[in-house]
């Protein structure tokens, strides 16, 4: 699905919308979650992703071109088939499946390298956090909401907490209570979370694919490095214990961000 975005300069926004009619209630965060095999990538679901593609690019895309890479596919009782042999079996020829051998392989493999990559990647978010925002952020406890959507998006809560700031320019339950409004519902909070961290699940994506952070995260580098950082915590001692000042025991963050 990625190169067929990049050929023809497709958003994921623009599949969801296309998605729509076909009566998914697919979000980028859905879609990026399919790409890293964290969404049900079912059949079902791949059927309609082909049929959102060709809508949107006039072409017909059929299932073999969806795999296109190198990479390994995982399959039912933990069995993984290499996208090359998918491409053959979805093309009605002849496949392998790799050997139980190649599998621990390359599971041992995978296990080394994902932690060792997001481990770095919460370092330099942190580093350009304390960059960008100083004490603001050197002197920010992770609240349980943060904790949560760091297991989410497999960073440290700090990086969660940092990557929120770097966005929006706030942590990230100050961005939720402003989106959801005064007076808000649990329920209503616990959704705008969730967009929040699709938002940031995207944000990550464009990380990883372009080796980069966002240019316009430092737009306001000057202002903030010009603050007085001795003032500003002296202004904002109230919002250090944020989380034990909202009340919310961590099974009713977790209610309120599960819910539909």
């Amino acid at each position: 699905m990625q190169s067929i975005r990049k050929r023809y300069g497709l958003t994921l926004d623009n599949i969801c919308a296309a998605a729509h009619k076909y009566g998914t209630t697919w979000t980028p965060g859905f879609l990026n979650g399919m790409r890293r095999n964290r969404s049900a990538a079912s059949l079902p679901n791949l059927l309609v992703l082909c049929k959102c593609l060709s809508d949107l690019t006039g072409e017909q895309i059929l299932l073999p071109d969806l795999f296109d890479g190198k990479e390994l596919v995982e399959l039912d009782n933990g069995a993984k088939i290499r996208q090359s042999e998918l491409r053959k079996a979805l093309n009605g020829r002849s496949y392998h499946i790799d050997t139980v051998s190649v599998l621990e392989a390359a599971t041992a493999a995978l296990i080394s390298e994902i932690p060792n990559l997001m481990t770095q990647l919460s370092d330099t978010i942190i580093t350009t956090a304390q960059t960008v925002y100083g004490s603001r952020f050197v002197s920010h406890a992770p609240t349980l909401s943060e904790s949560r959507a760091a297991k989410r998006l497999g960073l440290s809560p700090a990086a969660t907490a940092g990557l929120c700031l770097l966005e929006y320019g706030d942590f990230l339950d100050d961005v939720t209570e402003r989106l959801a409004g005064e007076n808000a519902t649990p329920q209503l909070r616990g959704r705008r979370t969730r967009e929040v961290s699709e938002r940031l699940d995207r944000v990550l994506d464009g990380i990883l694919e372009t080796g980069k952070m966002p240019s316009y995260w430092f737009s306001h580098e000057a202002k903030d490095v010009a603050e007085d950082d001795t003032q500003w915590i002296a202004d904002h001692l109230d919002q250090f214990d944020y989380a034990a000042k909202h009340g919310d025991t961590e099974a009713e963050q977790e209610a309120y961000e599960d819910l539909p």
